[in-house]
């Protein structure tokens, strides 16, 4: 069982044994095309399918279950050349939507801007009215397990009048975070706890409207844009210990236009902050964009961050960035960087250190899950499909197996062995670099046991 981060960077994604996902159309991340959506592997990027490759097409919240399948919403009718309305499943292999997916009264598509899972049912919430036939505003629920949609209901009420802006689980327990003055029946300002049977408040809530959502054992950090929270002066961002309310240390001035906190998280004791910021704290600290609380002092984390920083997770010790940054400090990061707890890192391939991702970034979500293991041998389809000159070859394998995985010509005769060594069962990503061939067809070969299969891939020059 590992980590894996899923990066929302305004339309695009990344699979790290991670996910990011932003809002570009078509774009590099490292050499490799993509639209929306595309997975980091620990070495270099890759795309899933042909993405999100919807004309103004945006990707804003990404969640994983357990098996492995990728859920991202926001707005967009297209996920590889499936018909979707503003969410879709990807399943290693194909993209799907989830029933009629998401819309408005009117029947335009709605908007999706959180994901969260909880057990078998994945919480969905955004600006919308109706998912599938169902009458849910803005909250509901997709149940992974029988593929269904179904409404939050508390009372005689639906969903929630308001806009959904964040989501986190922890057990049964769910926190919704937006502009909301209400959920269900009951009286709310702007964040709520669906323990799932019931809506509660969490005190007197908090003055304005909430961005981010972070659990911490029994700590509920919030981020957004208020001055308050439970009556007490919180500037931007707020903890609820579970009885009451507190400021931390002294929060993001209000007084200055356009300052803004975008994501919160707590590790070892420490608070991180992220936003579009110039000064932090009281007395007021001239730091910019992303700052460390640790119970006494603000401090820089590492070096100056040089643009809004939207997104951020935790991931073991590690923390991971996101945003329209370029630099931190002397590092070239755009739009995304790790922090160790003691250097920043880009998330680049050898190829592209300068450049890990061609976007930027506006939303992260870590999930904890293990390997996909299929339940039969399989080669999949290349791509990208006709390519130049480099193609991702998948396949999978229901147990360990002595793996061959070769080029051959139209006539039938070796071109080059990609790959002859054991390989462990689950799915595995081989790049062919055809650089020193001549433009044209050529089959692929996977042999594994008794199994063996072969298809076409172009190289077009």
């Amino acid at each position: 069982m590992g980590w894996k981060i899923l990066v929302c960077l305004e339309g695009r994604y990344s699979w790290f044994r991670s996910y990011a996902h932003s809002s570009w159309q078509k774009s590099l991340l490292g050499k490799v095309p993509a639209h929306n959506i595309a997975r980091w592997d620990g070495r270099q990027w890759w795309s899933l399918g042909d993405g999100i490759p919807d004309e103004g097409g945006v990707v804003k919240a990404i969640a994983v279950s357990e098996n492995g399948d990728v859920y991202a919403g926001g707005l967009f009718t297209n996920a590889t050349g499936v018909a979707v309305a503003s969410i879709a499943k990807w399943d290693g292999r194909n993209w799907s939507p989830l029933n009629d997916g998401i819309r408005l009264l009117s029947g335009i598509r709605g908007n999706v801007s959180a994901l969260a899972l909880a057990g078998n049912e994945l919480y969905v919430g955004g600006y919308f009215e109706y998912t599938g036939k169902v009458s849910s505003p803005h909250l509901a629920k997709w149940n992974i397990s029988t593929n269904q949609w179904s409404a939050i209901r508390n009372g005689r009420a639906n969903g929630i009048p308001g806009n959904v802006r964040a989501i986190a689980a922890s057990g049964k327990d769910v926190y919704v975070g937006g502009e909301l003055y209400s959920a269900g029946t009951v009286r709310v300002n702007n964040i709520a706890r669906w323990d799932g049977k019931k809506w509660s408040g969490l005190g007197s809530g908090v003055g304005g409207r909430v961005n981010a959502i972070f659990i911490d054992g029994n700590n509920i950090y919030v981020a957004g844009d208020f001055s308050a929270a439970g009556g007490v002066a919180a500037d931007k961002i707020a903890k609820w210990d579970g009885r009451k309310w507190s400021g931390i240390g002294g929060g993001v001035p209000s007084d200055y236009s356009g300052q803004e906190v975008s994501t919160i998280a707590a590790l070892n004791d420490d608070v991180y902050v992220g936003g579009n910021f110039s000064e932090i704290g009281n007395p007021i600290n001239k730091i910019s964009n992303f700052a460390k609380w640790d119970g006494r002092d603000w401090s820089v984390v590492g070096g100056k961050v040089n643009q809004p920083v939207l997104a951020m997770t935790v991931a073991g010790e590690n923390i991971f960035i996101a945003g329209w940054f370029a630099k931190i400090g002397n590092l070239n990061a755009n739009g995304v960087a790790k922090w160790d707890g003691k250097n920043w890192s880009t998330i680049s391939s050898s190829r592209n250190a300068a450049k890990s991702i061609e976007l930027s970034a506006s939303s992260f979500i870590v999930a904890e899950r293990g390997e996909q293991i299929p339940t039969e041998f399989e080669l999949l389809q290349n791509y990208p499909n006709p390519f130049n000159p480099t193609t991702l070859i998948r396949f999978g394998l229901p147990q360990d197996a002595g793996v061959k995985l070769e080029i051959l010509n139209l006539a039938g005769r070796h071109v080059v062995t990609l790959l002859n060594a054991r390989q462990a069962a689950g799915y595995h990503d081989v790049e062919f670099n055809a650089g020193d061939l001549a433009s044209g067809a050529y089959f692929y070969r996977l042999t594994a046991g008794n199994f063996s299969a072969m298809k076409k891939l172009m190289l077009v020059r």
